[in-house]
């Protein structure tokens, strides 16, 4: 226990010395710490911070920004791009495709999705607009036109 009032002492005792040497600092290093000890010890009135601006207006919290490097995509187009084994011509990207394969000719319904949904395109969901079986947008098109239409595509 006396050892835990030793360390506050001297952190304090170091605080104090800090403020002493540089007051500015330990002003700027509490911005923000609404109802902290600094704020009291300071004399300064807590700071209410604004929900949804944590930094002041017009000021970044990031001004650097994003951190640039490759995309995972890219990263992982190269792995795949790596031969297997040291000195082989076989691809993982190879080895993956004719795992996935013999996973859809065992009868996997996932890997067989997943092979029709690269090679055709995932389906797209489609809604009918107006009542089963309108077709308002045909009224204008007379009956030979339409059976026309249906000898072409069937």
């Amino acid at each position: 226990m006396s050892d835990t009032h030793d360390l506050t002492e001297t952190l304090a005792t170091a605080a104090a010395r800090a403020v002493q040497a540089r007051p500015g600092a330990i002003e700027a290093g509490v911005r923000g710490c609404e109802g902290s000890a600094a704020d009291s010890s300071m004399g300064a009135a807590p700071r209410k911070r604004v929900v949804g601006r944590p930094f002041p207006k017009g000021v970044s919290g990031n001004p650097g920004g994003r951190a640039r490097g490759p995309k995972l995509s890219t990263l992982i187009a190269a792995e795949l791009e790596k031969a297997t084994v040291e000195g082989s011509a076989i691809t993982k990207a190879q080895v993956i495709a004719a795992r996935l394969v013999n996973l859809a000719e065992a009868g996997d319904l996932g890997a067989i999705r997943e092979i029709l949904d690269r090679l055709e395109g995932k389906p797209v969901a489609r809604q009918e607009q107006g009542d089963p079986g309108s077709f308002a947008d045909l009224s204008d098109v007379d009956t030979d036109t339409l059976r026309k239409a249906l000898r072409r595509v069937t």
